[in-house]
């Protein structure tokens, strides 16, 4: 088919490029070069221009001589209004490259911009995670990592230069989200080569799956980067229609096996620019020459010849599980394997007609969930030389992936929403001469060459109630109501299955992609279709072509009208189309009092409203407004009132009356016209007391917010109103007595609100009527300018050798931003070294190697700014002896020398035995043959006892395990010298040159003294626990040892529990490995008594700090904490924990550990919960936890970890001793396993028979009932 080439308005850039796309080889994914537009002729508005068949195969040829230079991949990014990304992830442009496979990774990319910054987040699939630390320049390329190329520039020149940059960053060990500032590195281009350059951009990195460096399943990696626009020396965002260039690589290193990397585009070199693909900032935007509408054609597979070619491919309804056959033959469901899954597709043909998924998420170690869709959809029903004026692709939309939204979960009478969340669709064009068929799979599937499409759509809402409907063998002509989209993207009351006149479903825009394949000759729409969502299973079910009834299969429905002009570009880019007004509107849209306001005068309209306010109707032959595509709305900024979000009455809406009173904007029951006003086009009016209007609101920064309200009203009285969110009334009561006009507007002050930050449903609730209201405008009032730290670090001093410096600083701050001060003591200058004694504190020692003058500084942070001060410390040399001369010549006296000390050898100890210390010590005999010894602790975890410090080999005692330094002084009256030695304390049975029993103790201090060490098989018993509510928790840790008491006896359940207390809880608890490699916290070293604990706690994951990356081991541990700490620690052991659980708490609905306090209200143990809840059904998730509250969630959590093995059943069908059959049989049905005869490695539960001695081979049946599932072992 040959056509006459259109023009493509594309990006707002007044040029038209005809586009042809051309044959490319697919092989496995990006193996080969996909070849995505021919950029044959750039030609003015003047031109008609025909490629020739000649044309047309040159270009395949140009492809075939690997000469793709002009031949780039596109990614059209999005705008994201604001400055913020945080809940917009599903907005972000999509693209992918790489292939699934046990050696290789597949990525998952996403771009966006806003008004300070571009984002890119890729997501690596990725199943043996490794990293390097530290970070090395010259190594981080054979370890897991990525690097970005970006040119601001757009043109061939075939070399870099200084708008080239070059970003990498590599994976570390965090299994959350955090900055990896360490872990980065950036390079500018240089005449053909790259600089390293201190260009500034934002990089976090994170995990997930089994472990890093090793094997595990389920795994992969992100890196997120933002780059601010200074990076690239902008002081401001690109303008739309802007084009850079771009590439990525991302390295992988399995087991030590350097991977080759996966790039996009294909083979790019990063030395060429123009090999690199193309990035257009703004989402591209087809304007037809006119809107006048002569034809409408359907296209669905099976009418009127039509065949549409389509394949789902990855997750499938059950996120990868696929039915299969067990040892018996019985049918049995389980996950694929990442092969099958990435090698299969997904498109059932069964007696419900087939169903296709799509759905997507940013979590890589749920992959089974991740799926697209494709589809070709032939363009021969369309007539030629017609223009395309809209292209809808409607889906019958039956299933959301992850809940069904509608129930009252929580009983207040309104449907729950949130257990499935609205999604947003992505379209992608591919390669006409990509194959779509049985054949396809997620590896070999089409690339994506251009994304142009980003639909929002709501869930279904609510869930069927007939419960035939959920009979998986139910008769399709059965009535089951839904509510649903319709074409118009309005809810609709409802829509029957089986129905012939089936109207209702989710439509996606496709006017661009569509256009594009028309206009440029080709003879099918060709298609993928992905979500980019990112909460778990966010994703929805649509029915398939090949499904048996025809009314629910999708359907491309095209708009044409007659080609009388060239398309004109418009200056601003619109996601919705004009409102067309219906039949009804040819009066005015001033609002009129109901019934019962007959007492106020009817608001009467002005001359001028109908003849210039009023839309011109077009030849669309529609009746109805065409809705918003709202999306949340950024505060500070203008909320228009008439942009509520899109949902039926009750969800989004309350409107006393049936209809649009106004007919304007909306094509549901709120009453909007159009307002002669010159700050916004619609007002909300016709407004009576008890109706409100839902907003999904973003509030980017906390505080409080000036207020103010465009309004109007031609009555008297006071027209009230106010703000809820969550359910609370945030506002007060506002409240305006304007009376000027209908249609008189007035900005009126409300006053201040205050505003948390982050997303929320904002509700405008109307008190009164008589009044119309065109917008809210929120301003954030100036925040206190933060100011650094005044810093004072003492007086200047002067010390003798060896003495030490006491360092007594003192600090003020104004309090902001409210993160803490840190402090560190440096030494600035002078001739030795300096030793502080912590130089994280304010007050500390320092210690000085040798003599002279010396400047500390006294430094201190607030999170933002920092202060310092100097002090000078003189350090004087040791006195030394000098004669005094005389007249007579005397013999000159020998000079005295200092003793020699040798403290002994380093040593390890059991803290049950008394160490007896074997120090050296030597002396010259002057001044008198008398030697002052003198023994001291300069540091440890607990108190030391020496039997005589005086003594040169005294004995010594320790309270606590850890590593301590004790100090040997030996003078001789006039000299003295000193020598240190490191004794580190084990427990009991850590071995040791002595065994034996008994406990160390630490006194401690003030109150909160430090917990004792319990003895192993003594039965201890608290003096403060009989009849506590945790008595049996408490009880249960102290039996195995877990935890102790305190010096008299008590062991205090309701004092609150340190982050250090906890670590060593959650550790011992949970018989996690101590691991103390690589780099802890910076406020933790070793000589804390939790040090081991809590870098545990960081290598393993379940904790990664604060965001300053200091752990705070001292302050108190909150609620929701506790919650998050455990759930990891039962992740960490094995255990399978989901995230996306509803939270029964009405106070945890927007706290940061809401799903993690969610999984452990859902945990239960011997018919108990972990958690509960206090008795008015809050959670307190900021209250602190105390030590009995901590007993009962530690013993619950771990023993629904480690112990969940409640149905044991044991088959033993050959028992042999020396060959010989030693039972002929062996019942032993409900066998009492003991929980330390279990233990987890992997979530695999490994039973150990201690109690059967002398059978060689069993074969042993183990079924859980937690993960229902059999293991032969």
């Amino acid at each position: 088919m040959k056509r006459t080439l259109k023009k493509i308005y594309d990006h707002k850039l007044f040029n038209y490029i005809p586009k042809v796309l051309l044959m490319g080889a697919v092989g496995l994914m990006f193996s080969a070069v996909i070849v995505s537009m021919y950029y044959s002729k750039l030609i003015n508005n003047e031109d008609q221009t025909v490629l020739t068949s000649g044309e047309i195969n040159g270009a395949v040829n140009f492809a075939a001589n690997n000469d793709f230079n002009d031949f780039t991949q596109k990614i059209n990014i999005p705008y994201l209004e604001g400055t913020s990304f945080n809940g917009l992830l599903g907005k972000h442009a999509v693209f992918w490259f790489g292939e699934l496979r046990v050696d290789k990774n597949w990525v998952d990319g996403r771009l966006a911009y806003n008004d300070d910054s571009l984002k890119l987040n890729l997501s690596v699939y990725d199943r043996a995670l490794n990293y390097s630390s530290p970070f090395s320049e010259a190594n981080f390329r054979n370890m897991d990592a990525a690097e970005i190329f970006i040119q601001t520039e757009d043109g061939t020149t075939m070399q870099i230069n200084p708008n080239s940059y070059r970003f990498s960053g590599q994976l570390f060990n965090s299994s959350s989200n955090e900055q990896a500032n360490d872990f980065q590195i950036s390079y500018s281009g240089s005449t053909g080569s790259w600089v390293p350059n201190s260009s500034k951009f934002d990089y976090m990195t994170w995990w997930r799956g089994t472990s890093l460096n090793s094997n595990g399943i389920d795994s992969g990696w992100t890196g997120r980067y933002i780059f601010p626009y200074s990076t690239f020396g902008l002081s401001e965002k690109p303008l739309e229609g802007t084009h850079w260039k771009m590439a990525f690589r991302v390295y992988d290193n399995d087991d030590s096996v350097n991977s080759t990397p996966v790039s996009w585009p294909e083979g790019f070199d990063e030395n060429d620019p123009d090999t690199w693909g193309t990035v257009n900032f703004g989402l591209p935007q087809y304007v037809p020459s006119t809107t006048t509408v002569t034809d409408t054609v359907s296209i669905k597979n099976g009418v009127n010849g039509v065949v549409v070619d389509e394949i789902a491919v990855g997750g499938h309804s059950t996120c990868g599980a696929v039915w299969d056959e067990d040892e018996n033959g019985d049918p049995i469901q389980r996950y694929v394997t990442w092969e099958e899954w990435a090698d299969t597709n997904f498109l059932d043909y069964n007696a419900s007609g087939s169903q296709l998924s799509v759905q997507n998420q940013f979590d890589t170690a749920d992959r089974m969930c991740f799926s697209k869709y494709y589809a070709s959809f032939p363009l021969d029903l369309v007539p030629e030389d017609k223009e395309i004026i809209s292209a809808k692709l409607a889906f019958t939309h039956f299933g959301n992936s992850y809940g069904c939204a509608g129930h009252d979960l929580n009983g207040d009478g309104i449907p729950d929403h949130d257990v499935a969340p609205k999604y947003n669709m992505q379209i992608l064009l591919i390669d006409e001469s990509s194959t779509i068929d049985e054949n396809t799979t997620w590896n070999n599937g089409p690339a994506a060459l251009e994304n142009f499409s980003i639909t929002e759509v709501m869930p279904i809402l609510p869930c069927p109630f007939n419960e035939q409907c959920e009979n998986p063998n139910m008769n399709f002509d059965q009535v089951c109501e839904y509510y649903d989209l319709d074409l118009l993207g309005n809810w609709a009351p409802a829509m029957r299955l089986g129905d012939p006149e089936f109207p209702l479903r989710p439509a996606l825009d496709v006017t661009y992609g569509v256009a594009k394949a028309y206009e440029g000759g080709l003879n099918s729409f060709d298609f993928a279709m992905y979500s980019a969502d990112a909460p778990r299973h966010t994703g929805r079910y649509f029915n398939g072509s090949r499904d048996n009834r025809e009314n629910v299969r999708p359907e491309l429905i095209i708009e044409l009208g007659e080609s009388t002009a060239t398309p004109t570009p418009t200056p601003t880019q619109s996601s919705t189309p004009t409102p067309t007004p219906t039949a009804t509107q040819t009066s005015t849209p001033t609002p009129t009092p109901t019934a019962t306001q007959t007492s106020t005068p009817t608001p009467t309209p002005t001359a001028t409203q109908t003849s210039t306010l009023t839309p011109t109707p077009t030849g669309t032959p529609t009746s109805t407004p065409t809705p918003p595509d709202i999306g949340e709305i950024s505060i500070p900024g203008r909320l228009e009132v008439e942009d509520y979000k899109i949902g039926v009455a009750g969800v989004a809406y309350s409107d006393t009356t049936v209809g649009n009173n106004g007919g304007e904007y909306r094509n549901d029951d709120v009453d909007i016209a159009i307002a002669e006003d010159n700050q916004g086009v619609y007002n909300v009016g016709w407004v009576e007391s008890g109706e409100w209007l839902a907003y999904d609101v973003v509030v980017s920064n906390s505080g409080t917010y000036d207020l103010e309200a465009r309004v109007a009203s031609g009555s008297d009285g006071i027209k009230s109103f106010h703000i809820e969110i969550s359910g609370q009334n945030v506002s007060g009561d506002l409240s305006t007595t304007t009376n000027n006009g209908w249609q008189t507007w007035e900005t009126v002050s409300l006053g201040t609100i205050d505003l948390s930050a982050g997303e929320s449903e904002l509700r405008l609730y109307f008190d009164s009527g008589l009044f119309n209201i065109n917008y809210l405008e929120f301003s954030l009032q100036s925040e206190p300018t933060n100011t650094a730290p005044t810093v004072d670090a003492g007086s200047n001093q002067s010390i003798t050798l060896p003495n030490q410096a006491i360092l007594d600083g003192t600090v003020s701050d104004d309090g902001l931003p409210g993160a803490g001060l840190s402090y560190s003591w440096t030494k600035v200058s002078g001739p030795g070294t300096v030793s502080f004694g912590n130089a994280t504190a304010i007050d500390t020692t320092a210690e000085f190697t040798s003599s002279g003058i010396y400047v500390l500084r006294l430094t201190a942070n607030d999170g933002e700014l920092s202060g310092s001060d100097t002090i000078t410390v003189t350090v004087n040399a040791s006195p030394t002896s000098t004669p005094t001369p005389t007249g007579t010549l005397t013999p000159t006296p020998t000079p005295n020398a200092a003793p020699v000390v040798d403290a002994g050898a380093t040593a390890s100890v059991p803290i049950t035995n008394n160490y007896q210390l074997s120090p050296t010590v030597s002396d010259d005999g002057l001044p008198n043959d008398n030697l002052i010894i003198t023994w001291s602790k300069l540091s440890g975890p607990g108190n030391v006892s020496f039997a005589d410090s005086s003594l040169e080999n005294s004995q010594v005692n320790f309270s606590a395990t850890g590593i301590y330094q004790l100090r040997l002084t030996v003078s001789d009256g006039e000299l003295e010298s000193f020598d240190t030695v490191s004794i580190t304390v084990t427990s009991a049975n850590s071995g040791g040159s002595s065994s034996g029993g008994g406990s160390g103790s630490s006194g401690g201090s003030g109150s909160n003294p430090t917990p004792t060490t319990i003895p192993s098989n003594d039965e201890v018993i608290f003096t403060d626990i009989t009849g506590h509510t945790f008595e049996e928790y408490i009880q249960t840790l102290a039996d195995q040892s877990i935890v102790g008491g305190y010096p008299d006896g008590s062991f205090k359940p309701d004092r609150e529990v340190s982050r250090g207390e906890m670590s060593k809880f959650i550790i011992n608890a949970f018989d996690i490995d101590i691991d103390t490699s690589g780099i802890g916290f910076p406020d933790v070293d070793n000589s804390n008594v939790f040090y081991n604990y809590i870098t545990t706690l960081k290598n393993t994951g379940i904790s990664g700090g604060y965001s300053d990356g200091t752990f705070k081991p001292d302050n108190q541990i909150t609620r929701g904490e506790v919650s998050k700490f455990v759930v990891l620690a039962m992740q960490e052991k094995g255990e399978i924990i989901s995230l996306d659980l509803a939270s029964s708490f009405p106070d945890t609905q927007s706290d940061p550990f809401k799903g993690y306090i969610a999984y452990l209200a859902s945990v239960e143990t011997d018919g108990e919960f972990v958690i509960k809840g206090y008795p008015d059904g809050r959670f307190g998730p900021q209250d602190p936890t105390t030590r009995g509250a901590m007993a009962k969630i530690i013993v619950l959590a771990s023993e629904a970890t480690l112990g969940d093995v409640l149905g044991i059943s044991i088959e033993v069908s050959e028992l042999f001793q020396t060959g010989t059959p030693l039972i002929p049989e062996f019942n032993t049905e409900g066998i009492a396993i003991e929980r330390n005869h279990l233990t987890t490695s992997q979530g695999v539960i490994i039973l150990i028979l201690e109690a059967i001695v002398g059978i060689g081979l069993a074969k042993i049946l183990l079924t859980s009932s937690k993960e229902k599932s059999s293991e032969i072992l």
